[in-house]
């Protein structure tokens, strides 16, 4: 009678672990939901947004074509390349 008793507590006690194994496993599934949409979030905030052609001030103008250009470096590149002497 003692050993039915014990095998039941065994039981019983083996059912509470799986139980709480289940509940464990699913809190760890939702934490890595959360992580990743973090994830998601912070890399939209860090996105770094680019301005439009038009929106970029072209002072800088090639001697050679006349073309325009937004940084004295984007110019110098461009005569460098296109305007070899």
């Amino acid at each position: 009678m003692t050993t039915q008793i014990q095998q039941k507590k065994f039981y019983f006690e083996a059912l509470k672990f799986y139980y709480l194994n289940i509940i464990l496993y699913n809190q760890v599934d939702q934490v890595k939901m959360e992580i990743e949409n973090m994830k998601i979030q912070f890399e939209e905030l860090n996105k770094k947004k680019r301005r439009k052609n038009s929106e970029i001030k072209k002072l800088h103008v090639c001697q050679h074509c006349l073309k325009t250009y937004g940084t004295y470096g984007a110019k110098y590149k461009h005569i460098k390349i296109k305007h070899q002497e």
